[in-house]
């Protein structure tokens, strides 16, 4: 008996320490690897992030933010969703009148275990603006994958090589034992000149571990603080984000400190998103995003001249894709806009049917309806609402300020909404019953809703409500292989000079840890790198380039 307990003792000891080993184990490296090195305004940043092996079958939002790596000034954010895969791919489209900086892509990932989020992965480019004499270029910081340890051994070999035409590639990856292994794959080719560095070529990824996120939420997470006048953070029980696309309300809370995370229903496109407080605790707060975006890779200095005459090549490119409109550009996929469910109006007036008040607040003053408007003894306007629909006194009268949303957004500034010139106002809604406003609303409906559309082109509350409103971009599509400048509708005979050929982010290995590719190629004569970065199944991570004259 005791023989047999012992082992059996011995037995669990085993099993708990297979699982800790198997916990301690675990991959949580990142990559991103981007197409090239350096870009100019006008092109499109594409990469690939390669996820951590526990991210399998996990659908994770992240976050992708563009920053300048001096300020730390954000440029433009949106999210992917992970849908199960390994790995997530898209492109940014740099702006024409960016400013040439240093720049940072970033991907950050929520928690869904506890209220922050983390920054996982990110990597340093540069940007110039080319439009224009370069002046004081100072020293570009470019990403270089070159000293991570390479474990994989990457083999290319040209099948088919046509000058100006169709070029095909084999790849074998075998691991430091010469064994074959299945790898996922990113490929780009560009030309030589894009990737220098004393005739070194750079490959432009970074690796990344360490994240802390072992519960990856599922849902768009951005986090942020709440601070006062000075500058103290400020908690919040209950803080709603109103979003005009979806016409709802997002709910979360702060803590002790002001930090807080919110939760998003997947949303695709540009969305504002109004903060409001169920309670005013303090009447000056303000509400801020965090974008920690410091670069978690290792870069090199290439001073602002190296690249004059590549900028030069890219202006006059510009101009001859200009002449020929053969520029090649990838789109995000249409944005199409949630249906909303329609409640119906407990009470609804159509200002066109009405004579002419002296305000919104005058009307519902002369008016008997639901809603009603005073005025105290300094002439300031006051709301309150009943439901006239309740059998009950004590639920006719709906106690506090109702909720107002005027053109999308949100305030319960009575007296703001009241002041509103009649001419300008199209038509109101008032609900009122518990039951809809509970389900429009949720708590901040409790004391009613009015719903107010005019014909202003763009309404603007009091600043101090103004500035709770920020902008957020939702999910874009992840994006496959890239032959740049072959559209379909692209006429044979016109010039085709493209300083980037291809760009894959879903090449895979087979068993045998073999795979190929193709793609057609320019009608400029120069010397072209393919970049290949790898990941095994294994988490071995490997890298290589290749040379290929194009005469």
């Amino acid at each position: 008996m005791t023989m047999r307990l012992s082992n059996y003792i011995f037995f669990v000891l085993l099993l708990v320490t297979s699982f800790q080993s198997v916990g301690q184990d675990r991959d949580d490296s990142f990559i991103v690897h981007l197409d090239k090195p350096f870009y100019v305004t006008g092109e499109q940043v594409l990469y690939k992030l390669f996820l951590p092996e526990f991210y399998q079958d996990l659908d994770v939002a992240v976050e992708v933010k563009i920053s300048k790596a001096d300020d730390k000034q954000m440029i433009s954010q949106y999210f992917h969703r992970t849908e199960g895969k390994s790995y997530l791919s898209g492109f940014y489209q740099i702006p024409l009148d960016l400013n040439s900086a240093n720049y940072v892509l970033s991907f950050s990932v929520a928690s869904s275990a506890s209220d922050y989020g983390e920054v996982v992965s990110s990597i340093s480019f540069p940007i110039v603006y080319d439009l224009e004499a370069l002046e004081n270029l100072g020293s570009l910081k470019v990403a270089d994958f070159q000293g991570t340890e390479n474990k994989l051994n990457i083999s290319i070999t040209p099948t088919q090589q046509k000058s100006g035409g169709a070029q095909s590639f084999d790849v074998v990856v075998e691991d430091a034992f010469g064994r074959p292994v299945t790898a996922e794959l990113s490929v780009s080719v560009a030309d030589r000149d894009l990737l220098f560095r004393n005739g070194q070529e750079i490959v432009p990824a970074a690796i990344s571990s360490g994240s802390k996120i072992l519960k990856p939420n599922d849902k768009i997470s951005v986090y942020g603080k709440c601070v006062n006048a000075n500058g103290e953070g400020v908690k919040i029980p209950i803080l709603g984000a109103y979003s005009n696309q979806s016409e709802s309300f997002n709910f979360t809370k702060t803590n002790t400190q002001g930090n807080f995370l919110l939760e998003l229903s997947d949303f695709r496109g540009e969305n504002t998103f109004q903060f409001v407080r169920h309670i005013d605790y303090e009447s000056d707060v303000s509400y801020k995003l965090y974008s920690d975006i410091s670069p978690n890779n290792s870069t090199v200095s290439i001073p602002g001249e190296t690249i004059s005459n590549y900028v030069e090549s890219s202006r006059k490119l510009k101009k001859i894709n200009q002449y020929f409109d053969t520029k090649a550009q990838l789109e995000d996929a249409p944005v199409v806009m949630p249906e909303l469910k329609q409640e119906t109006t407990s009470s609804r007036y159509n200002f066109k049917e009405y004579k002419t008040f002296k305000n919104l607040g005058n009307f519902f003053k002369e008016l008997i309806t639901p809603l009603e408007f005073k005025t105290d003894k300094e002439g300031k306007y006051t709301a309150s609402m009943t439901n006239p629909g309740s059998q009950r006194n004590e639920d006719f009268y709906l106690k506090g300020s109702p909720l107002f949303v005027i053109d999308g957004l949100v305030t319960k500034d009575a007296d703001f909404v009241a002041r509103v010139p009649f001419n300008a106002v199209e038509s109101v809604e008032l609900f009122y019953e518990p039951g809809q406003l509970d389900r429009m609303y949720k708590v901040m409906g409790i004391s009613g809703a009015v719903r107010v559309k005019t014909n202003l082109p763009e309404m603007e509350l009091k600043p101090e409500e103004q500035d709770d409103i920020i902008s957020l971009s939702g999910l874009r599509d992840n994006i496959g292989a890239t032959s740049f400048g072959n559209s379909a509708n692209k006429k044979s005979s016109l010039p085709d000079f493209r300083p980037q050929l291809y760009w894959n982010p879903e090449l895979v290995t087979d068993r045998a840890g073999k795979t190929s590719f193709s793609f057609k190629s320019s009608d400029d004569r120069s010397n072209y790198i393919i970049t290949i970065v790898a990941k095994s199944e294994l988490s071995e991570v490997g890298y290589t380039t290749y040379s290929i004259p194009i005469e």
